[in-house]
């Protein structure tokens, strides 16, 4: 069953990607970081109004209509779009993801950052069904953040179950996500530096932020998503694209209060 919701997961995150490889010529490595982005400012957007479900049956039918659109766009060139679409980036962070999962998910949490907000808020999100500023939260001190990162780690545990190592899980693989784009278009024909362009970027993190496999704190993402910003302004092809990177700037300013000051140095 695990394994199931684990793939169902999976579809849904990568649905748009397969939209984009299929009809845009779109790797999966420069994809994936924003489209989890714009899921979580869907989320943000639906539950700023309605109970987040709503926005997770959103989330849902988008996938579904992607996955649709894709198996479409690609039946003229159905290769061409399989080699776009089937990358070792892509199969990397595929497999990498059940690692994460077993890997974390006896995990609990450990930290102030943790039981003051970083942790609290996804299960105030997970027993309310609701933004954790919501009126079912009032009885609750958190800080006054945004929710960009709670909203990733509240879908994996809708989806997976509501345990902190799934929390952490969510995390985890939203770093993985946005560590992607800078191993560059990784090929095939080139095993060796494929791999160890794909694994530079995770022990660069590992390096900065030796914690970031056991708690949920926010800094990891905060400079994942700034480097994302300013490596992608500083090459001319710029490979997240204007699309990309305005996704990737709302979800920035929406992690932290500390995402607006970085957000305004790129802008």
């Amino acid at each position: 069953m695990t394994a199931i919701k684990l793939a169902a997961l999976l579809a849904l995150l990568l649905g748009p990607g397969a939209l984009l490889a299929a009809r845009r010529g779109i790797r999966p490595e420069q994809s994936l970081a924003p489209t989890m982005c714009a899921q979580a400012l869907l989320l943000y957007a639906a539950g700023l109004l309605l109970p987040l479900d709503a926005g997770l049956y959103a989330l849902s039918a988008c996938s579904l209509g992607c996955w649709a659109g894709a198996l479409w766009a690609c039946r003229t060139h159905p290769l061409q779009a399989l080699r776009t679409w089937l990358t070792p980036g892509l199969c990397c962070f595929v497999l990498l993801c059940p690692l994460l999962y077993w890997g974390a998910i006896e995990r609990v949490y450990i930290s102030y950052d943790e039981f003051s907000h970083w942790g609290l808020a996804v299960k105030l999100m997970n027993g309310t069904g609701r933004l954790f500023g919501s009126h079912e939260s009032a009885p609750f001190m958190l800080y006054d953040y945004p929710p960009a990162l709670s909203l990733i780690e509240w879908l994996f545990c809708r989806l997976l179950g509501a345990r902190e190592g799934v929390a952490l899980f969510g995390y985890q693989v939203l770093l993985c996500a946005l560590a992607l784009p800078f191993a560059g278009e990784t090929r095939w024909r080139r095993p060796l530096r494929a791999a160890v362009s794909l694994l530079l970027p995770l022990l660069v993190l590992n390096a900065v932020f030796p914690l970031w496999t056991s708690r949920l704190f926010c800094e990891p993402a905060l400079a994942m998503l700034t480097a994302l910003l300013f490596v992608s302004l500083a090459l001319q092809e710029r490979p997240l694209g204007n699309v990309g990177e305005a996704l990737i700037l709302c979800f920035l300013t929406l992690t932290k209060n500390t995402g607006v000051f970085f957000a305004a140095l790129y802008l």
